[in-house]
């Protein structure tokens, strides 16, 4: 990372604060030192760059110093020092008002993560956050959340810029030749995905979902229930019921004609008492996919930053549970693997303690890594998206996606 700012404590402070954090800092190229030297008289041309360091305004050449630093090759990210406040005073905002358009403009164009940190925690000035939302350049609060959380998200680590530039390019190339025409449905949606749209988009990422049918009554059921085989798994399909098994719209195991009969009169029972309001739409049959570990692969809107994946332990209990591993969107393979080893779902599953075989984890990785250029294409338009349960077998790692959930619309991004 490579830290500029207007004041010199303020940078060198930073410089400690990202030591302390773990969070690298770039050491500049010979011709980067001389360019900054150049375009900033005064300045050391070293990082932290301290723009203050240059007194008379007229002397400044603050972008082509940034479009310098960030041309260097050791350069990942660059971390912008700015009193963002919204206790600023007028004439403060106005000093700054000619600076942040430059930190606007030139991390609008760069291929490089551009972040503005404002240095106290305090709540943003409404100008400032328009003018750099407008431009796309995150702002963050605190200088020591700020910085950590730079270094957390994985956005400045060499060789991975072309990914946030990838994304965050007006005309950015897409992953898959279908996303045109998802995206144009997409936005003709609003609320959660219907069951039928969410597999389609699954399976044009290659993200392999169990076969299933949605059928409008238990009658349908019996007379579809040959396109799934037995054993099944009933669930209810509604647009209001975000969590099916917590109102008992889920039975596992249905092995026969009668078993799914009795399973459909159940859950229909069982949903009418606990959330009567619900708009019904019918019945999700699946093929019942035996496996060993659950786990739970999704991803969130974070504007501007994009989207951010998240991978960990799945299941009913995992919001209880909490172990998970996030990164930005769109990841490779190694980050995938990566952020599954960082879990206890990733010990689990190399055999901690003969719990369980080890397990081959490429193929969960490969799902992760569908599910970033999914969230790559389409984040702008499903503002959420949760996999969970994603079934892995023992050994042999395969898996397969059970239930999928997600949103879309202005109503859900906020």
């Amino acid at each position: 990372m490579a830290i500029v700012g207007i004041s010199g404590g303020q940078t060198a402070l930073a410089c400690d604060i990202a030591n302390e954090a773990g969070v690298k800092l770039a050491r500049f190229e010979a011709q980067t030192s001389a360019a900054v030297r150049s375009f900033l008289p005064g300045n050391s041309g070293e990082n932290p760059v301290d723009i203050g360091a240059t007194p008379e305004r007229e002397l400044r050449r603050i972008p082509e110093a940034l479009r310098a630093v960030l041309a260097d090759s050791s350069v990942g990210a660059l971390a912008l020092l700015q009193d963002a406040q919204i206790s600023l005073n007028p004439y403060g905002l106005e000093s700054y008002k000619e600076v942040i358009e430059i930190y606007g403009e030139v991390g609008k164009q760069a291929a490089k993560p551009v972040v503005v940190v404002s240095p106290t925690s305090e709540a943003l000035h409404e100008r400032i956050v328009t003018v750099l939302s407008e431009a796309g350049i995150p702002l963050l609060r605190g200088l020591h959340a700020g910085l950590i959380g730079i270094g957390n998200l994985g956005i400045g680590q060499i060789g991975k810029a072309g990914r946030w530039a990838r994304v965050h390019s007006q005309n950015r190339p897409l992953y898959n030749a279908a996303a045109d025409d998802l995206r144009q449905e997409l936005s003709r949606v609003s609320g959660t995905l219907p069951p039928e749209l969410c597999v389609r988009v699954l399976k044009a990422y290659g993200l392999p979902f169990v076969r299933s049918v949605v059928v409008k009554d238990g009658g349908e059921a019996m007379e579809r229930a040959h396109e799934v085989g037995f054993p099944m798994a009933v669930k209810i399909a509604s647009p209001d019921i975000l969590h099916r098994s917590d109102v008992g719209g889920v039975m596992l195991g249905i092995g026969s004609r009668p078993e799914l009969e009795n399973a459909t009169a159940r859950i229909a029972a069982n949903v009418a008492a606990a959330a009567p309001q619900a708009r019904i739409d019918g019945f999700e049959l699946q093929e019942q996919f035996q496996a060993d570990a659950e786990a739970m692969i999704g991803f969130a809107a974070t504007p501007p930053f994009g989207s951010l994946v998240v991978v960990g332990t799945g299941g009913i209990m995992v919001e209880l549970q909490a172990d998970r591993a996030v990164r930005l969107a769109p990841i490779e393979i190694d980050d995938a693997a990566g952020m599954i080893a960082a879990t206890r779902l990733g010990k689990l599953l190399a055999g901690y303690r003969n719990l369980m075989p080890e397990t081959d984890t490429s193929k969960l990785a490969d799902l992760v890594v569908r599910t970033s250029r999914l969230a790559a294409d389409l984040g702008d338009l499903v503002t959420v998206c949760d996999l969970n349960p994603v079934l892995v077998r023992k050994g042999s790692g395969a898996v397969c996606l059970v239930d999928a959930l997600m949103l879309s619309g202005a109503s859900d991004r906020q």
